[in-house]
C-alpha cells in the first residue's frame, strides 16, 4: 500500500499504453518527453501505466484553461511521478493503486485532480458532477514534490499526505480529502466543489509541508470508520489561504501543531476564516492560527463533539434537564415574561387614557365656570 511504502519502485521513463477512448487527442514521444495534444474540450485516455521518471516530461497542450483530460490507469502499480508534468488546462489522474509525486517532481498545470477512486468516463464526458467511487483497494495520494496550479489542486484517496509544496494562483483552491467515495463538481471555470459521501478505514489527511492559496481556500477533510487510535486530520506544516477548513467529521480528530495563516495585512485588508471541526480538536505546542487584518480581523472557529457533550452535561447538572429541556423551560419562561409585560402595558395604557379623560373634564369645567362668570357680568 502506498501509504506505508511511499518509496515505490523507480518510475518508468514515461507513461505506457496510452489509448484515447473519448474525445480527441494525439500522443507523441521522443527520448525523454511525451506530448499529448488535446483537440476537444474533454478527453479520456486509458494507460497501462502513468509514470514519469526523473529528468523526463509529460506535456499536455490543451485548448484552454477549462479543458479537461482524464487519465485512467489500469495497470497493477501506483503512478510514480518523479519528473515533470506540465499542462495549460486541467489534468485528472485516476489510479486505484495510488499516486505519488516524488521529491524531485515538478507539476505545473492549470488545475490538477489526482485520485485513487473510480471515475466513470461517460459521466466525465457529459460534464457536471462526478461520482468518485470506491475501487475496493485502500491506497494513497502523496505529494513529496512541488505542485503549482492556476486553479485548483485536489488530491483524493484513502490517505492523503503532503510533505512537499502545493501552490495556486490568487484565489485558487486546494482540497486534500480522505474517504471511501466523494462527489466532485468540476465546473467550466476554475472552481471545484467536493463532498465526501462515505468513510474509509484508516482515513488520514496529513500536511507536513506547505500549502498556499492566497485569497483562495484550503479544505482538508476526512471521514474514517476506525479513528479511535489515529488522528484523521493532522496539520504540522504551513497552510496559508483566505479560508482554511479542517474537517474530520463526527468521529475524527483534528490536530494542529503547525501554522495556519489566514491573515490579510494589506492596506484595507480584512482577515480570513479558519474552521477546525471534529470529534476532538487540539491545537498543540508552538502551533499558531492567524486571521488578523489591516482594518478588521477575521474568524477562527474551533468546535468539537466532546466540548459540546461537556456543555450538554453542564446544562443537565445546572438545570436538571438536557439542552432540549432547557430550551423548553426558556420558552415557557419567556412566554410568562411576555404575558406579564403585556399585562403591565395594558394597565399603563388604561391609566394614560383615564388621565387624558380627566384632563379633558378639567378643561370643560374651566370653560363652564368662565361662561358662568361672563353671564353674571353681562346680566
Amino acid at each position: 500500500m502506498l501509504a506505508t511504502q511511499p518509496g515505490v519502485s523507480f518510475a518508468q521513463a514515461l507513461p505506457t499504453g496510452g489509448q484515447v477512448t473519448a474525445g480527441q487527442a494525439s500522443i507523441s514521444q521522443n527520448t525523454n518527453t511525451m506530448t499529448i495534444n488535446q483537440g476537444s474540450q474533454r478527453t479520456v485516455i486509458d494507460w497501462n501505466s502513468f509514470n514519469v521518471g526523473a529528468g523526463n516530461t509529460v506535456q499536455f497542450n490543451q485548448p484552454n484553461a477549462q479543458s479537461q483530460a482524464l487519465n485512467r490507469v489500469s495497470g497493477g502499480g501506483a503512478s510514480n511521478i518523479q519528473g515533470s508534468l506540465l499542462a495549460n488546462g486541467q489534468v485528472l489522474i485516476q489510479n486505484a493503486n495510488g499516486v505519488l509525486f516524488g521529491k524531485g517532481s515538478v507539476v505545473n498545470v492549470g488545475s490538477l485532480l489526482a485520485t485513487t477512486k473510480a471515475i466513470n468516463p461517460d459521466a466525465f464526458m457529459a460534464g457536471g458532477t462526478l461520482q468518485l467511487n470506491s475501487t475496493g483497494t485502500n491506497a494513497s495520494v502523496v505529494n513529496d514534490g512541488s505542485i503549482q496550479a492556476q486553479g485548483y489542486v485536489t488530491l483524493v484517496g484513502d490517505q492523503v499526505r503532503n510533505t512537499g509544496s502545493i501552490n495556486t494562483a490568487q484565489g485558487g483552491q486546494v482540497v486534500l480529502a480522505a474517504g471511501d467515495s466523494a462527489t466532485v463538481a468540476l465546473p467550466n471555470g476554475q472552481g471545484i466543489q467536493l463532498t465526501l459521501t462515505n468513510a474509509t478505514a484508516n482515513a488520514l489527511v496529513e500536511n507536513s509541508g506547505t500549502i498556499k492559496a492566497d485569497n483562495g481556500s484550503v479544505l482538508l477533510t476526512a471521514r474514517g470508520t476506525n479513528t479511535l487510535l489515529s488522528t484523521v486530520v493532522n496539520l504540522s506544516g504551513v497552510v496559508r489561504a483566505g479560508t482554511v477548513v479542517a474537517d474530520a467529521g463526527n468521529t475524527g480528530d483534528v490536530a494542529v501543531t503547525g501554522k495556519i495563516d489566514a491573515s490579510n495585512n494589506a492596506a484595507g485588508g480584512v482577515g480570513g476564516t479558519v474552521v477546525l471541526s471534529g470529534d476532538r480538536v487540539g491545537v498543540f505546542g508552538n502551533a499558531s492560527i492567524d486571521a488578523s487584518g489591516d482594518v478588521a480581523g477575521g474568524k477562527v472557529i474551533i468546535g468539537d463533539r466532546q466540548r459540546r457533550a461537556e456543555r450538554q452535561r453542564q446544562h443537565v447538572e445546572r438545570h436538571g434537564c438536557d439542552r432540549s429541556g432547557l430550551d423548553q423551560r426558556l420558552r415557557q419562561g419567556f412566554g410568562r415574561h411576555l404575558g406579564r409585560r403585556q399585562e403591565r402595558q395594558r394597565r399603563s395604557d388604561q391609566r394614560r387614557r383615564e388621565r387624558e379623560h380627566l384632563r379633558q373634564l378639567d378643561q370643560w369645567r374651566g370653560l363652564y365656570r368662565r361662561r358662568q362668570r361672563l353671564d353674571r357680568y353681562l346680566g
